[in-house]
């Protein structure tokens, strides 16, 4: 039913496909099928996905994989997992400490609220910093074995894959009415089709288009089945297909981001594997694509030029550097990135070249720019805040999944801003969250247990005195710091 509601007004379909809803039931089915086998099958017991732990891992495998789509699709389904995850405390009665690392994160946050306090900014742009308490809060209410989070990451893997499949059936139905090539769509580049841009024929299913935002699901997924044929979870077969199927979805939806930070990250993921396995043969690698990177700038540098040319996002950097140079301290406030543009453009619009295209000011395209517009230099420190804490403990735990995904945001963080609009806010703390509780499986988690006893609720720690003195007092027992696994998982 959400598929079939929630639409982007932005997108025109072919009218002979109607509104797709034959896709978007297709996809269902396989995501339903695929969730079955995968959780379901095996020797499981059935009975078990009907349990509140069942809900809790359908509601965090639906938010992963449906962020993918109208990003009111993908709210919905993460205010599932926070529900599901409370729901799961009520039931075990289990409370873990939160991840030190979020921090910053929460900080952020916080000046986010401060700029909509502190400026003439609606009162409803805080619910976009909503998501970034509530989501990585809701891990400590619960926790899951490596082994499930694993299934958990293959089946998101796998489901993407489905939502490929499903999108190359849809585009080549609109190739074959438009009567073009996948070759000749391929070379034409961005195009207008039926009122709307191209890529809508290729991806418009789905009820969202924006090529840019679709990739920072698309590729984070390539990545997890980088890491699942590593931890032999999947075959290379199917990794090599999928890498084959974003590729060319990139280059259907004509992503110039998307092509690049794709053969980016299949760079450095090969090149991280070789470090790990076959160390002696890195220097070679290194060379190599250092000498292919080169060759083809050499070659076609000039091409190269012209595609990445991007005259709005040009014109959008350097009203923001104007802002900012005036408002180095504390810009205009959560949310209002349009105005200051707005009040630029008008300021220097006899030095600004002509567009080719008007559009309506947004943001700035820029996530380390767009934070000084709205908070001056405290946006920076807290963005650099944020992916500094978060990449010193990737690289300390070792951890490929998270290193390659902070490496690609920060990559499209130049060219957008994925925390400044709700669809990039759900992806990233959906992926986040998830890959830092596969990293933190591993490890054992600080047990703040907690018991109803006499009305009144009772923590403990294996370090907290006080509640061991209440319980004394009370003469009740205190609970045992060990929990043992069918507590857990059963």
């Amino acid at each position: 039913m959400l598929l079939l509601k929630y639409q982007d007004s932005t997108i025109t379909l072919n009218p002979s496909m109607g509104n797709a809803w034959g896709f978007k039931l297709a996809f269902t089915i396989g995501f339903v099928v695929l969730g079955a086998v995968e959780l379901g099958g095996k020797g499981n017991d059935w009975r078990r996905l009907f349990s509140v732990r069942g809900a809790l891992i359908f509601s965090l495998i639906s938010s992963l994989v449906f962020s993918v789509f109208h990003f009111m699709i993908g709210a919905y389904f993460s205010g599932l997992f926070v529900l599901s995850a409370l729901l799961y405390l009520y039931k075990n009665r289990q409370l873990y400490a939160i991840n030190t690392i979020y921090i910053p994160l929460f900080c952020f946050a916080t000046l986010r609220i401060i700029g909509v306090i502190f400026s003439e900014a609606p009162i409803g742009a805080i619910d976009k910093t909503i998501s970034f308490f509530v989501l990585p809060l809701s891990y400590s209410f619960f926790r899951l074995q490596n082994a499930t989070l694993l299934r958990i990451l293959k089946l998101f893997f796998r489901s993407l894959g489905v939502y490929m499949t499903v999108s190359f059936a849809f585009w080549f139905c609109n190739l074959y009415l438009l009567g073009i090539s996948p070759i000749e769509w391929i070379a034409m580049g961005k195009v207008e089709l039926f009122g709307s841009s191209g890529f809508n024929c290729v991806v418009g299913w789905c009820g969202y288009s924006h090529p840019s935002y679709i990739s920072l699901i698309l590729l984070p997924a390539m990545l997890s089945g980088f890491f699942l044929w590593y931890n032999k979870e999947v075959r290379c077969f199917e990794v090599s297909i999928f890498v084959i199927g974003v590729l060319l979805i990139e280059l259907a939806m004509a992503s110039r981001i998307g092509v690049i930070a794709t053969f980016f990250l299949i760079t450095l993921s090969l090149l991280y594997y070789t470090y790990l396995k076959k160390r002696r043969y890195l220097k070679y690698c290194l060379t190599t694509a250092m000498l292919l990177v080169a060759t083809i700038f050499v070659v076609g540098g000039e091409k190269i030029t012209e595609q990445i040319k991007d005259q709005r996002r040009s014109i959008d950097r350097r009203l923001a550097m104007d802002y900012i140079s005036n408002h180095f301290w504390w810009g205009i406030g959560t949310g209002r990135q349009d105005i200051a543009l707005e009040q630029g453009e008008k300021k220097l619009a006899d030095t600004l070249p002509k567009r080719e295209v008007i559009l309506p000011k947004t943001f700035t395209h820029n996530q380390y720019l767009g934070d000084m517009v709205q908070f001056g230099i405290w946006g920076l420190v807290g963005l650099t805040a944020i992916l500094l804490t978060l990449g010193v403990y990737a690289f300390r735990q070792q951890d490929y999944l998270l290193q390659t995904f902070l490496a690609f945001y920060m990559l499209f963080m130049t060219i957008d801003e994925p925390l400044y609009v709700q669809e990039g806010i759900t992806r990233f703390l959906v992926l986040l969250t998830f890959f830092v509780a596969l990293t933190h499986s591993n490890r054992q988690k600080t047990n703040l247990f907690f018991s109803y006893e006499n009305n009144i609720y009772i923590f403990s720690t294996p370090r907290v005195s006080y509640c061991q003195r209440l319980g004394s007092l009370r003469g009740s027992p205190l609970m045992s710091t060990t929990i043992p696994p069918s507590s857990l998982y059963g």
